[in-house]
């Protein structure tokens, strides 16, 4: 046999044999056969992508929210009080916002106060956004320790932070 007819031997040898070792065509790619396995795992892929790009959407427009929360903290136009209601609102609407709090905290009493706690350090210690005119560190930890008086401030907050 010739070069060409032994290897056109050797593809019709695989490619009948290939039925009864799924496996290994399909780790090959060659399972063509199974054409209608192939779009239904093409259309789930496609669904869990969707999937992706709505919650990536939402986190998105999460953070940019707390960025406008924060920069209006920061310089003094709201309270942390409201900052902690407005931002916990949309916190407690995206889960996987709320286990990076969670994460972030774990000695907070509830998921209000560790909103307000990323509220405070983000706001004490972003020097990126504009400072209203008092300093606000210090008016964020008042605003802290008035809202959740029996918490220890945190570490940012304090004189060593």
């Amino acid at each position: 046999m010739r070069a060409p007819t032994k290897k056109l031997t050797c593809v019709a040898v695989l490619a009948a044999a290939a039925p009864w070792l799924p496996g290994w065509a399909a780790a090959a790619g060659l399972d063509v056969w199974n054409l209608p396995g192939l779009v239904a795992g093409y259309k789930g892929h496609r669904r869990a992508g969707q999937e992706l790009d709505r919650a990536s959407a939402v986190l998105l427009q999460v953070m940019a929210a707390k960025e406008v929360i924060l920069a209006d903290l920061r310089a003094g136009r709201i309270s942390l009080a409201t900052a902690t209601e407005v931002y916990y609102q949309m916190v407690v609407a995206c889960p996987r916002v709320l286990s990076g709090l969670r994460a972030e905290f774990p000695a907070a009493e509830s998921d209000l106060e560790r909103t307000a706690l990323r509220l405070t350090v983000h706001g004490a210690t972003r020097t990126d956004l504009a400072a209203g005119p008092d300093d606000p560190k210090a008016r964020l930890a008042a605003e802290y320790r008035q809202q959740f008086p029996s918490r220890s401030l945190p570490p940012a907050l304090t004189a060593g932070g």
